[in-house]
């Protein structure tokens, strides 16, 4: 059975009630959308299902665009990804 369920899109460190999560699977990319809708910072290590290897955060207020540090795994990478109240991320795996 476990072998039927595929992992998640995302996995994180510790729950968190306030981390809203989007996931999309483009020609070249997977893009994933972070919101922290909560009052409070946010910050995880979390693994995202991929194959990918190149990892940028973008911000969308800004339009400023960063190498991330990750790691990969087999059919994931891991990453640190920290928000700030209501802040939003997206993180993009090539």
């Amino acid at each position: 059975m476990n072998a039927a369920v595929p992992s998640p899109d995302v996995a994180l460190d510790k729950p968190d009630a306030a981390l809203r999560t989007m996931h999309r699977r483009l020609k070249d990319a997977d893009v994933y959308l972070f919101f922290n809708e909560g009052a409070d910072s946010s910050s995880h290590a979390m693994t995202l299902r991929s194959e990918g290897r190149r990892v940028e955060i973008w911000d969308p207020q800004t339009g400023k665009i960063a190498a991330a540090k990750a790691t990969s795994a087999k059919g994931a990478v891991k990453i640190q990804l920290e928000l700030k109240p209501y802040e939003t991320r997206v993180v993009v795996v090539r």
